[in-house]
């Protein structure tokens, strides 16, 4: 399935861009990102003092709401991780 992301570039900025996601697995589920915070490692990791690979997806602090399921996991209403 395709789905949008806000990737970091080597240009230190965040792209819009369309990636390719699997289906979720046992054990996984598909989340809508509703909002999301960017922290302090985020911020490092965008300006390059800490040296990660390009292109990446960066956040951990996240409002979502389940969308589906792997087998082993039950939808619920909201999450906050």
């Amino acid at each position: 399935m395709k789905i949008d992301a806000m990737v970091t570039t080597t240009e230190k900025d965040f792209q819009k861009q369309t990636l390719n996601l699997a289906e979720p697995k046992a054990g996984e589920v598909l989340v809508r990102l509703v909002a999301s915070g960017v922290c302090h490692t985020d911020a490092t990791v965008l300006d390059r003092t800490i040296p990660v690979p390009s292109p990446v997806v960066l956040g951990h602090e996240a409002l979502v709401l389940l969308k589906k399921s792997g087998k082993t996991f039950h939808l619920l209403n909201q999450v906050i991780t």
